[in-house]
């Protein structure tokens, strides 16, 4: 039998300094989203939530909810989730007490002190 490696599926993540790492609902990225909107409307918000693309961190221009789904739009294009989809994101700040962890997607072992993300 050959044994599996814990980390399939997975690749490393990487934090940018200043940035809080975010796991949580996508609803709840959409709140925190909507939330900077509407505090600073007059600000760029582009490098305030960083949404995980092939090329890296990824600034996210848009969002729309419709239907229990939310559509993200970043550089790479649109990216459809659940609203109860569990995903990982990158804040500048914390406006919504967003539940911040540094705990891998999809795995609690305590010998992995890494970051992980689903590929």
């Amino acid at each position: 039998m050959v044994s599996q490696s814990p980390t399939r599926g997975y690749c490393p993540l990487e934090v940018l300094p200043d940035y809080y790492l975010n796991y949580d609902h996508a609803k709840r990225l959409w709140q925190d989203w909507r939330v900077l909107r509407r505090l600073f409307t007059r600000r760029d918000h582009s490098r305030d939530l960083l949404l995980q693309g092939e090329s890296g961190w990824l600034p996210i221009h848009g969002m729309l909810v419709n239907q229990q789904i939310v559509t993200i739009t970043t550089d790479e294009g649109e990216t459809v989730f659940a609203l109860d989809e569990p995903i990982v994101w990158l804040s500048r700040a914390n406006p919504a007490n967003t539940k911040i962890t540094q705990t891998p997607m999809g795995t609690t072992e305590p010998w992995n002190s890494s970051l992980w993300c689903p590929v």
